[in-house]
């Protein structure tokens, strides 16, 4: 199968990769340490658009950086669950991490607004 985006895969190269995450995962059950490891985070496009939104015209990002990070989880059991967080790059290559709110005092220019699976699974 073509693709017309350069940036685009096959599902055949897809299939692979993600296999190749789902063995890793799989051969620690699903947890390094007390991190559960994702198979996903689902982003929903309402806020994909905002955050591409708020990082062009509020932080005037060319790109931006997704980093994996870890929160613990809600349910009590002193695990942790893996985050995506979302963070602009300016023209020079630098994050941006904060920028002048409303008030002009700083406020955070970093994004988490994933659902990683599991938990959030469909």
């Amino acid at each position: 199968m073509a693709t017309t985006n350069e940036n685009a895969v096959t599902k055949e190269v897809f299939d692979t990769n993600t296999a190749a995450w789902q063995a890793t995962s799989g051969s620690v059950r699903g947890m390094i340490g007390t991190t559960v490891l994702a198979n996903l985070f689902n982003v929903p496009l309402v806020d994909l658009q905002e955050i591409i939104s708020e990082m062009q015209l509020n932080d005037k990002a060319v790109s931006c950086d997704a980093f994996i990070g870890t929160t613990e989880t809600s349910d009590g059991t002193g695990n942790q669950e893996m985050r995506l967080y979302f963070v602009g790059v300016d023209a020079d290559g630098n994050n941006i991490f904060e920028r002048p709110g409303p008030d002009g005092e700083m406020e955070s220019a970093i994004y988490d607004m994933v659902m990683p699976c599991p938990p959030t699974c469909r």
